[in-house]
């Protein structure tokens, strides 16, 4: 229960970090597309969102019990041209975009959304200490005045 709650505590935290990353890498590649530039840009973003998508597996470690691991491609041959069109060619590649970019503001809202009920319920548990800290006042059997 409390590796889950980490986890989602840890998705609030991090992932609008690697959503900004990635959906800056993409449109700096995007917008310089017509020019020559946009091939080393291309091959960089790829480089962006897999670093972005294997952070993303990292942290999941702390729930399952097996690494979840990914299966790139090498790219085919030498040269700046066949990196980008190997790295965006392949599926992969675009699943780690959806996830991290499509994904991103429905998981982020069901996160926070479970992770306010954890936290809910947490407080709930901890009702009674709360009312016992409180100078004078003692719930349940007490020597004392009680509540």
């Amino acid at each position: 229960m409390w590796r889950s709650a980490g986890y989602l505590l840890g998705y609030l935290l991090v992932s609008g970090v690697l959503f900004a990353t990635v959906l800056a890498s993409i449109a700096v590649a995007v917008a310089l597309s017509v020019t020559i530039v946009a091939i080393p840009l291309l091959a960089g973003a790829a480089f962006v969102v897999r670093g972005c998508a294997q952070l993303e597996r990292v942290r999941l470690r702390q729930v399952f019990t097996e690494p979840v691991r990914a299966c790139y491609r090498p790219p085919d041959g030498h040269g700046l041209w066949r990196q980008a069109r190997a790295r965006w060619g392949e599926g992969t590649t675009w699943r780690d975009l959806g996830y991290l970019i499509g994904l991103w503001a429905p998981l982020f809202a069901l996160d926070a959304a479970v992770f306010a009920q954890w936290a809910i319920f947490l407080a709930g548990v901890a009702l009674p200490l709360w009312y016992s800290m409180a100078k004078g006042v003692c719930v349940g059997y007490c020597n004392g005045p009680s509540v």
